[in-house]
């Protein structure tokens, strides 16, 4: 991406994040971060759990429900501690991927985030990424401006069958058809071991399947089907089974998507961990994708006491900090990062300070849930570029390769002198 000029007062900002010197393993910071998220439970179980449910309720149905939790966001002294041992958590869990990325850096394996960066515009363009990210950057500012304004209109544009809750629908179906596209893909190349690769993006097509089938409730309404009885009991009264437990599944696909989205890609960036395998690498996404998905993980209101939610929050607040340092060093896309280290904090300040304007204390999930299948598209065409890629490489010459890797390693290897 861009090169600019270094400003002193956003890099001072990054300094926040520590200098891993004083711990030998990045096993200990795990530790530690292990030992501040099992404090949290411990105030869950001891101070909060039992204000909210009955006592004959069992204790691990009372444990689950306090954790996912949707209500207003808490000051008391308990929520801020545990609120302040997540983000600690969350620090340490960024300080330990730091830290293996520098103890790898020792061992002649460092980090180059040009050649990273030129590798991903291998999959996408500088000209197409700027698009992209411009594109995305502007739908969640209008967004964010439309909550402030009018938040009746808001409101208005994520009712059910509505724009917002439509354009989710369609992506998720879009995904789907996408990886099968890719299967099919796939199944035409040349590429050894076709059966893994296919195994994956099966279950990447089944799980778009469900969750694009999940959100239209089977087309019962487009259908005119009567709500069978066996579903009449759900949240909703829908033919899906999503709402027998709306709070706890949507938290789960919701910090499932940060961790594919946000979380992976930066380990992917910062080690080596997740590019030695050529499957693991193809289905990854990669620093754009990240950078690209970083506002939906601020769009909480209601379940920002979330155990999860504050977790995803945390670790992209200090993911961010350290992928600004990096890339300013480096010099390399450095004004996208500080972007969407911006935007993600104005827009989670915002929801946590006006949240209570919103006609549904709910609204921002709408927009949330078509943000995350939208990100998962940028993703998806990743995919697709990448596997064309592979299978042009795997065209060159009679004979193909004996191993993916070998192919992967030479696309890496042109972009980097490219």
């Amino acid at each position: 991406m861009e090169t600019v000029s270094r400003p002193s007062t956003i890099y001072s900002i990054t300094k926040v994040l520590p200098r891993p010197k004083s711990f030998s393993s990045p096993i200990i910071i795990i530790t530690a971060a292990i030992g501040c998220i099992a404090l949290a439970l411990y105030i869950d179980v001891t101070h909060l759990v039992y204000y909210s449910l009955r006592p004959t309720t069992s204790f691990w149905v009372r444990l689950s429900r306090q954790i996912t939790a949707e209500e207003f966001p808490a000051m008391s002294v308990p929520y801020l501690l545990r609120t302040l041992l997540l983000l600690t958590s969350s620090a340490l869990i960024t300080w330990s991927i730091v830290l293996f990325s520098r103890k790898n850096s020792n061992r002649n394996h460092s980090i180059d985030i040009k050649a990273i960066s030129k590798l991903s515009k291998t999959v996408f363009p500088e000209r197409t990424q700027n698009v992209v990210l411009t594109i995305g950057t502007t739908l969640s500012i209008f967004f964010l401006l439309l909550f402030l304004v009018n938040p009746v209109a808001f409101n208005s544009l994520c009712l059910e069958d509505h724009p917002v809750e439509t354009f989710s629908d369609v992506l998720q179906f879009l995904n789907c058809g996408i990886f099968i596209y890719i299967f099919i893909l796939i199944r035409r190349s040349r590429l050894p071991r076709k059966g893994v690769y296919q195994s994956v993006v099966a279950l990447f097509v089944t799980f778009f399947f469900l969750c694009a089938g999940e959100e239209v409730s089977w087309f019962q309404r487009v259908l005119e089907i009567k709500t069978p009885g066996a579903f009449a009991s759900n949240l909703q009264h829908e033919m899906n089974l999503h709402n027998f437990a709306t709070h706890p599944l949507e938290n789960i696909y919701y910090f499932m998507s940060f961790a594919f989205l946000v979380f992976i890609p930066f380990v992917k960036e910062r080690t080596p961990l997740l590019r030695e395998s050529p499957v693991v690498s193809l289905f990854t996404p990669d620093g754009f994708v990240l950078l690209f998905s970083i506002p939906f993980v601020a769009y909480n209101y209601l379940n920002l006491n979330v155990f999860a939610a504050q977790l995803s929050v945390g670790i992209t607040f200090f993911v961010l900090l350290d992928l600004l340092r990096n890339r300013y060093r480096q010099q390399t896309g450095f004004g996208w990062t500080t972007v969407m280290f911006l935007l993600f904090v104005t827009t989670q300040v915002l929801f946590l300070v006006f949240g209570k304007r919103m006609v549904r204390n709910f609204d921002e999930k709408e927009y949330k849930e078509m943000l995350i299948p939208l990100s998962y598209l940028v993703f998806t065409m990743g995919v697709v570029r990448k596997v064309k890629a592979l299978n042009r490489a795997m065209a060159v010459g009679n004979k193909p390769a004996v191993e993916v890797r070998l192919v992967y390693k030479a696309i890496k290897q042109e972009a980097v002198k490219g």
